[in-house]
């Protein structure tokens, strides 16, 4: 008698779990799915550990080109010389972004990261907001030139924060007066 009034309790208390569940594992799906439909991805300080997350994590972003912002801050990209490649790979595909941090990386630690980046910039014409706040960021010569040439195609470019870089005192006011409408952040 026991035994069944145990089973009169666990059928039905193992029916709710089991609802719950599947309803629990709906709602994650919804979740990502609006999080892949979404026009905003936050990915800060996500891929930096491991070796070869940045270039799994950046292949994935082909396949979501309606983003308008992506926050990549924190990420150690720029660490091995291939993940600068793989950004501008990547954001090349990006043509609705309008927001991009990709600050406290290492976008220029290695001579070709910046050349990188800068050409993967050029397409980004509806860019409004460009943070590349503490990213060695001419550390290497040449690096400013590159950058300030990918400026010039970011028309609707409203906010650029290059602060915390090494960039010296007389390629700051360069750019200041080359691009008197962007807010500047040294």
């Amino acid at each position: 008698m026991k035994s069944f009034l145990l089973w009169d309790v666990l059928i039905p208390v193992l029916s709710v779990l089991f609802i719950l569940f599947t309803a629990g594992i709906f709602v994650w799906v919804q979740s990502w799915r609006k999080r892949i439909n979404s026009t905003v991805l936050d990915l800060s300080n996500q891929i930096g550990m491991h070796e070869g997350n940045v270039e799994q994590l950046l292949k994935a972003l082909f396949k979501v080109t309606n983003l308008e912002t992506l926050n990549l801050s924190l990420n150690q990209i720029g660490k091995n010389q291939m993940d600068v490649e793989h950004l501008s790979k990547a954001l090349f595909k990006l043509t609705q972004l309008q927001t991009l941090n990709l600050s406290f990386n290492q976008i220029g630690k290695h001579k070709e990261g910046v050349e990188q980046l800068s050409k993967a910039l050029s397409p980004l014409t509806q860019l409004k907001v460009l943070n590349l706040y503490y990213n060695e960021i001419g550390k290497n010569e040449g690096d400013v030139q590159h950058l300030s040439k990918a400026l010039s195609k970011l028309t609707q470019l409203k906010v650029l924060n290059l602060s915390y870089n090494n960039i010296s005192d007389d390629e700051k006011n360069a750019l200041r007066q080359k691009y008197k409408k962007i807010i500047l952040s040294f």
